[in-house]
């Protein structure tokens, strides 16, 4: 049985952000919302998504790359957080 592949740059950031440091996390989830786009469509369409995170403060970041994940078709989305803060 092979491993399905690791990718890395699936995802983008297409819109600056400001640090999150110190924000809530309602704030947080409003400055990241649209920073992230997905670089190919259709290597992600009906696949199952293995999001991997250092560390989860309020998951906003998190949630706004599975959004996206989503929008474009993704089957499904986990996250694997090392830390959480």
């Amino acid at each position: 049985m092979s491993l399905p592949p690791m990718v890395t740059d699936i995802l983008k950031r297409v819109r600056h952000t400001p640090s999150l440091t110190g924000l809530n996390r309602k704030e947080r989830r409003t400055v990241i919302r649209g920073a992230f786009d997905v670089t190919e469509p259709g290597r992600i369409k009906d696949r199952a998504i293995l999001l991997i995170d250092d560390v989860c403060t309020t998951g906003a970041t998190a949630d706004a790359c599975a959004k996206v994940l989503k929008k474009h078709r993704a089957r499904r989305v986990d996250l694997l957080t090392l830390g959480r803060a």
